[in-house]
């Protein structure tokens, strides 16, 4: 867990630029929302690791995973995730937009309805992110269908405390937190930094300012507070993917040029990736592989998995079958 991601360096030097009471609010601002997010994620995180966590995949996602030792962290913008990260972020949206509605200041108003367009519309400009998703359960139905070929693929177990460490090593702006499904939650987070949000937007007035510092605050400003909302955003899933018990590892990086960027196709697509080098820091972190319920020859499959360990990884795994009745989705 660390949530320390840098704000973007073109924010930073446009908060040097305020006057100094300006600056000072708006840190107390990223202060203060800094505090929120490290008390809730010490809250989802004070009860022990579980001790192995799972990835889904499909039989070349095994064999890659194997040969290379690597897992990947994918831009999350280019899976199903936007729809998700727009759910989170709605609550925000909403709450701001009722809150502005009551107010008859105009300044309000305005800045509500252009959080709620770069919310809506301009999540990938906030900032890169880059996400790894493990589940608790090693043998659920649904994420079988979802995430491992129909249940043809296979479930990778990793001792959970190891990965993490791994995983937190030279990383700024990583987390790793366990997901959580509650909207009540998350409103309550956003409500805190709506509050804490509403004085900032009328602070430039009375102040020795042009009129284009003055938007180029309040531009800056959205992103300060996009950026809050979205931290926030990640955490959360819907109520009704409750069943994956998703345990995620997570890279957030300020917006523009990201390093180390890989890439790979996908149906006329390149998908950003960033390569997770788990086998040079933790080889023994893998502990079990589970072989799909809808695998036609469950013996080849097994096969399949050996052989891979075999030839690409050394250590011991325990290899076994799940034995869910599977019927094809």
């Amino acid at each position: 867990m660390n949530p320390s991601a840098p704000i973007n360096t073109e924010v930073q030097k446009a908060i040097q630029n305020l006057p100094n009471e300006m600056q000072k609010a708006v840190a107390v601002f990223i202060r203060l929302m800094g505090d929120v997010l490290n008390s809730f994620l010490r809250q989802i995180t004070a009860n022990p690791l579980p001790s192995i966590i799972f990835h889904y995949t499909d039989d070349v996602g095994l064999r890659g995973i194997l040969e290379t030792g690597t897992l990947w962290l994918n831009d999350i913008f280019h899976l199903n995730d936007p729809s998700e990260l727009r759910y989170s972020c709605n609550p925000y949206s909403d709450d701001f937009m009722t809150a502005a509605e009551a107010d008859e200041r105009l300044a309000i108003q305005e800045f509500s309805g252009n959080l709620a367009e770069k919310l809506q519309n301009e999540i990938p400009q906030i900032a890169n992110i880059f996400s790894l998703s493990f589940s608790e359960a090693g043998n659920d139905l649904a994420q079988w269908r979802a995430y491992a070929d129909n249940g043809r693929g296979y479930a990778m177990g990793f001792d959970a405390h190891e990965l993490e460490q791994a995983f937190g090593k030279a990383r700024l702006g990583y987390m790793t937190f366990p997901v959580r499904y509650s909207k009540r939650e998350l409103r309550h987070i956003h409500r805190q930094i709506r509050d804490e949000a509403r004085p900032l937007i009328t602070i430039h007035r009375g102040k020795d300012m042009t009129s284009e510092a003055k938007i180029e605050y309040l531009n800056t400003l959205l992103k300060i507070v996009g950026w809050e909302v979205l931290r926030v955003a990640v955490l959360f899933k819907h109520a009704a993917y409750c069943n994956e018990q998703e345990y995620r590892f997570l890279e957030l990086c300020e917006a523009g040029a990201v390093p180390d960027i890989e890439y790979r196709a996908r149906r006329y697509t390149l998908i950003r990736y960033k390569a997770f080098d788990w086998r040079s820091v933790v080889p023994d972190s893998l502990k079990q592989i589970v072989v799909g319920p809808a695998s036609a020859d469950s013996e080849k499959a097994w096969q399949f998995a050996d052989e891979c360990l075999r030839l690409y990884h050394a250590g011991a795994v325990e290899i076994s079958r799940s034995r869910i009745p599977y019927r094809a989705a």
